[in-house]
């Protein structure tokens, strides 16, 4: 048996801070990081391929059961959307309607909001989902843009 040299330790500890660091890169991007080996034909000690594997990780329930909106803080509203992907929809949509009605139409009387408070944010549906659902009912996906429905 030989003993590892300190080269060979040192190399070590490069190849396993970088993997750790890899796969604290792939976590942060949502992503599992598999590495494998495969035996390779014929069978042999040492005779093997690493292979790298990425898929995406699986949604933690509770994330996946997240109730979405958007609130607009200048008028204390929220409104439900059907996902969080629709909310950010929704939001953008508002927001670039909201900015052009802003440019447009000057405040003569002094009492409009600042843009930023008119601005939607997309958040958390913070009420129960019973609300969220009674909301829902009146969700009006052509007038959103959301024609085929919400992914």
């Amino acid at each position: 048996m030989t003993t590892p040299t300190t080269e060979t330790e040192s190399m070590r500890e490069v190849v396993l801070n970088r993997a750790a660091a890899l796969v604290q890169f792939a976590r942060e991007c949502g992503m599992v990081l598999t590495i494998e080996t495969q035996s390779r034909q014929p069978l042999a000690m040492g005779h093997y391929d690493m292979v790298v594997g990425v898929r995406p990780a699986r949604v933690m329930a509770a994330q996946a059961e997240r109730l979405w909106s958007i609130y607009i803080g200048g008028m204390d509203e929220y409104h439900a959307a059907p996902s969080e992907s629709a909310a950010k929809h929704m939001a953008d949509k508002h927001n670039a309607a909201i900015t052009q009605w802003y440019a447009d139409c000057p405040d003569e009387t002094g009492f409009r909001p600042p843009l930023d408070v008119a601005l939607a944010k997309v958040e958390v549906w913070p009420f129960d989902a019973e609300e969220h659902a009674e909301d829902l009912l009146e969700f009006d996906y052509a007038g959103w843009g959301l024609e085929g429905g919400a992914s």
